[in-house]
């Protein structure tokens, strides 16, 4: 069975109601591209939380498991970002709507951005 790690993005987010900060404390609007050490730490940390903590694994749909990643494993994926719109509401956004799992659901809406980023490579 494949195990996929759940990185930064992988269908996870909070809406963020139009505040200066989103729901993991980083700048709601700022490109995760643009967020400072501190800033990207806060928002891996918020969405390992959602997902059970670090490591946690779990049972997919379509026979695979998804793994939580490390708050460094996280972190470190930050330049994969540099070329991509996605901002930290977009993925707040993915992360609640796709609720207390970190399989993805391409279906989710709230995704779209982030599964566009992905599929262009960004």
């Amino acid at each position: 069975m494949a195990t996929l790690a759940v990185a930064l993005g992988a269908w996870l987010t909070l809406g963020a109601c139009g505040e200066l900060s989103g729901y993991s404390g980083a700048p709601a609007d700022v490109r995760l591209a643009e967020l400072s050490e501190d800033e990207m730490g806060s928002l891996c940390s918020w969405i390992i939380d959602h997902h059970g903590g670090e490591n946690a694994s779990y049972e997919c749909a379509g026979g695979y498991s998804v793994r939580v990643q490390t708050h460094a494993e996280c972190v470190a994926e930050q330049p994969l970002y540099r070329f991509c719109a996605l901002t930290v509401r977009d993925m707040e956004d993915c992360v609640v709507a796709s609720g207390d799992t970190p399989c993805p659901i391409p279906q989710i809406a709230a995704c779209e951005p982030y599964i566009t980023c992905l599929d262009r490579g960004e």
